[in-house]
């Protein structure tokens, strides 16, 4: 699995983790509280993982985490984002996040 499916695969683990909470998700003070902390998703295979260290300001999100592949590329990443309120969808965390390697990656939910 290359680093860029490994990575989103992360988030969404971040995001059905919390969407199976039953803790009221719709307040962006939840969210706030729930998306801080180390994240971190470890695969099958030796030497593939990705953790994130996440940070939360009101409703702006920053991070900074690793990420490696097996016999692939390895680095760091750092994550940028926001808690979006008001969203005909309700309340959404879009986050970016850009690897050492190159690739920028988006997620929003």
């Amino acid at each position: 699995m290359s680093n860029s499916r490994q990575l989103v695969a992360a988030l969404a683990l971040v995001a059905s983790s919390a969407c199976t909470s039953p803790l009221d998700l719709s307040d962006p003070r939840v969210i706030a509280v729930e998306l801080r902390g180390t994240w971190s998703r470890v695969f099958d295979a030796p030497g593939i993982s990705t953790v994130l260290q996440l940070s939360v300001h009101d409703s702006t999100i920053t991070g900074t985490g690793t990420f490696s592949a097996e016999a692939g590329p390895s680095g760091t990443l750092t994550v940028t984002g926001r808690i979006a309120t008001g969203q005909p969808a309700g309340t959404l965390v879009e986050i970016d996040f850009a690897q050492s390697d190159g690739f920028v990656g988006h997620f929003t939910g």
